[in-house]
């Protein structure tokens, strides 16, 4: 008897826990010590913000955010070899079974052959970890960035709101976005962002020296 009070007590303390736990949804923003606030709460949180909240997976609680500053326009890479590790698509049909943005990241820096640090995935990574001083930025995936793509005036939302609390931000403007999945040795492929899907439905591959935007994402 006592034995099932126990398990009963237990799975009760459980569901509570769950219970307890704070959804986190669209539009809230990630703070530098990896906690997420609503932007309703940010400002009488006396906390710093990275990123906002673009995708929310079925735990309620992990997901994906996106950086609030954008770099300057770059190129892909200039290192024309097949990248061991990387994701390839030859359409955005399949590049948007993509969601391996992290890795990605990873093999294209890796791979790279050439000194430069201007590129893609090391601007989106390594140099945005630096300037925030935390790990774990990466340069999304097709798949991530289509995710992105859908709730693009709830994420500009949030940030306009930071913008005028006086937070460095840059708003998520409309064109072509570099994504870390790879096409061929000479092509990568890129999302068009803006909120008229018909006008900004070019999703062609993309030569890797072109310049295009970028933004970087992190798990949380």
């Amino acid at each position: 008897m006592m034995k099932k009070f126990v398990t009963i007590l237990a799975l009760c303390l459980f569901s509570f826990s769950l219970w307890a736990q704070k959804s986190v949804h669209v539009g809230d923003v990630l703070c530098t010590d990896n906690t997420i606030v609503s932007i309703v709460d940010f400002a009488a949180s006396g906390k710093k913000a990275m990123g906002v909240v673009f995708h929310v997976d079925d735990s309620g609680v992990h997901g994906l955010a996106v950086r609030l500053v954008q770099p300057m326009t770059t190129y892909w890479n200039k290192s024309m070899v097949e990248i061991d590790g990387l994701t390839f698509a030859s359409s955005a049909d399949n590049a948007i079974l993509d969601m391996r943005g992290a890795q990605n990241t990873k093999a294209i820096i890796k791979n790279n052959l050439t000194p430069d640090t201007l590129y893609a995935a090391y601007v989106a990574s390594v140099i945005a970890n630096r300037e925030d001083g935390v790990e774990g930025w990466f340069l999304p995936s097709y798949g991530q960035m289509e995710l992105m793509y859908h709730v693009l005036m709830d994420v500009d939302r949030t940030l306009d709101i930071l913008k005028s609390a006086g937070v460095k931000v840059n708003a998520i403007a409309s064109g072509r976005y570099w994504t870390s999945t790879g096409c061929t040795t000479e092509k990568a492929m890129a999302r068009s962002m803006g909120y008229n899907s018909v006008a900004w439905s070019h999703l062609d591959p993309v030569e890797k020296t072109s310049f295009l935007n970028l933004r970087s994402v992190r798990e949380f």
